[in-house]
């Protein structure tokens, strides 16, 4: 960076890095990704069970059908919120006109789309499981980690439109 050529503020590491969570939606799959990984190496490991074979077919069927009416549920929360996002921005001259250039405007608006892939991933991955794995004893360890991964990058994805709309509500009331 030129020396002449500083950052307004200077932001903490912390700050940082949930900027950079905020722009880098891929990175939900990864922590996905690396928490299955973990979860199956250590059950190859005989530390845990091996993803969801030792969960009984009726407990596993009674998660898959939660997890996909979240899924569901948090899908409409999310377009609810696009909707409370649009209004936000929208309001002339709000504090949030004066803090988001136009840039990030589109950013914060492609994080909430964002969230919709993995939430339909997710509810995908659960009816999937629902109708073919709930059904065995102990199941197929390959759509329990799918469904698993689905689940921590929902999550993660949902924990995004959280916290940035809770940051431009604390902004807009300002």
């Amino acid at each position: 960076m030129n020396a002449n050529k500083r950052p307004v503020i200077q932001f903490s590491r912390r700050e940082r890095l949930q900027h950079n969570w905020v722009r880098h939606q891929w990175a939900d799959w990864l922590v996905a990704l690396i928490v299955v990984g973990v979860w199956l190496a250590l059950g190859r490991a005989g530390w845990l069970p091996w993803a969801l074979t030792e969960v009984p077919r009726d407990a596993r069927r009674t998660t898959y059908q939660i997890l996909a009416t979240v899924a569901a549920t948090m899908g409409g929360f999310t377009l609810t919120s696009i909707s409370i996002l649009v209004n936000l921005l929208r309001a002339p001259m709000t504090t949030v006109d004066k803090l988001l250039p136009a840039n990030d405007k589109r950013r914060v608006g492609t994080a909430f789309v964002s969230a919709l892939p993995s939430l339909f991933a997710l509810f995908a991955a659960a009816i999937v499981g629902l109708m073919t794995d709930a059904n065995l004893d102990s199941g197929h360890w390959w759509i329990q980690a799918t469904i698993i991964g689905a689940a921590v990058a929902a999550v993660a994805s949902l924990a995004r439109v959280v916290w940035i709309l809770r940051r431009l509500l604390s902004l807009s009331s300002d």
